[in-house]
C-alpha cells in the first residue's frame, strides 16, 4: 500500500429509492429534481478497488476524505500517510484534524493563492531563488516550462510553481489585446450600400481587439475581475458586416 488513489461522484435515484440516503446536492449530472447519493472510490496503481464509501447526497467533498483516510489507517495499519489533494478536497478543520492526528497525517495540499493574506504577502512577496525544473519549449511538443522555488512560513512549506508561458499568456491578454464590448451599436442596411434613412439600434455582444478600431475612437479601458471592458466614443457608428468568423 505504497499509493492509492480517492476520488468521489454521485448517483441520482429515478422514481423511488433513495429514502434513507437520498439527499438533493450539487448534481454533477445536471438532475437537481432528483435525490442522490455520493459515492467515493479508493483505488491501488492497477486500478483495482480498496474500499467504497457511501454518503448522503447534500455531503460535500471537504467532509469525504478524513474518514477514508482513518478507514485506511486502521484497515491496513498504516503508520505514515500523506495525503495529496487539490485544496477543494480538504478544509481548513480537515488539516488541523491530520496535524493533531497520532501520528500526524502529513500533506501536500493546493492553496488559494488571492484568498489567503499569508500566501498573497509571505509566499508570492517572497525573493527566493528560483530553479528551472523544465527549460523553455525548443519545439511545441515539448513539455511546459516550470520554475519552482520553496518558501517557509513558520513551520509550513510552500512550494511556489511559475509557468513562464502562462505568465506571458496572462501579461498578454490582461494587456488589452483582447477586449470585449457590449452595448449599443448602429445596424446599417446591407442591400443598399448608400447612406439609409433610418437605423436600427439593437444590444449586441461580440470581441474586438484594439487593432481593429482607430486608435481615435478609444477612450479607456476598466478592469474588472478577470474580463476588461473597452469604451469607445459613443459618437462614432459601428457598422456590422457580416461575416463567416464567429467574432468580429
Amino acid at each position: 500500500m505504497d499509493l492509492v488513489f480517492f476520488d468521489t461522484t454521485s448517483l441520482y435515484f429515478e422514481g423511488r429509492g433513495g429514502e434513507s440516503i437520498g439527499k438533493r446536492g450539487h448534481n454533477k449530472d445536471h438532475r437537481p429534481d432528483l435525490y442522490q447519493m455520493v459515492v467515493g472510490m479508493t483505488l491501488d496503481v492497477e486500478g483495482r478497488p480498496i474500499c467504497c464509501e457511501m454518503w448522503p447526497g447534500n455531503t460535500a467533498d471537504v467532509k469525504t476524505l478524513l474518514p477514508v483516510v482513518q478507514r485506511m489507517r486502521e484497515r491496513f495499519r498504516l503508520r505514515e500517510i500523506t495525503v495529496v489533494a487539490d485544496r477543494g478536497m480538504v478544509s481548513q478543520a480537515t488539516l488541523e484534524t491530520f496535524e493533531k492526528s497520532d501520528p500526524p497525517v502529513r500533506y501536500i495540499v493546493g492553496v488559494r493563492m488571492r484568498r489567503q493574506k499569508e500566501v498573497s504577502l509571505s509566499v508570492l512577496g517572497s525573493r527566493a531563488r528560483w530553479f528551472e525544473s523544465v527549460p523553455e519549449r525548443a519545439n511545441a511538443k515539448d513539455p511546459a516550462p516550470l520554475k519552482v522555488k520553496e518558501v517557509w512560513v513558520k513551520e509550513r512549506r510552500y512550494i511556489v510553481c511559475l509557468n513562464e508561458e502562462e505568465r506571458r499568456k496572462d501579461a498578454h491578454e490582461k494587456g488589452g489585446d483582447r477586449c470585449a464590448f457590449k452595448g449599443a451599436a448602429t445596424l446599417s442596411s446591407m442591400k443598399n450600400k448608400s447612406k439609409p434613412k433610418s437605423a436600427t439600434t439593437a444590444s449586441v455582444c461580440y470581441e474586438l481587439t484594439p487593432s481593429t478600431i482607430p486608435k481615435r475612437w478609444l477612450t479607456s479601458t476598466k478592469r474588472c475581475g478577470r474580463s476588461r471592458t473597452l469604451f469607445v466614443r459613443a459618437n462614432r457608428s459601428l457598422r456590422l458586416v457580416p461575416s463567416t468568423t464567429s467574432a468580429m
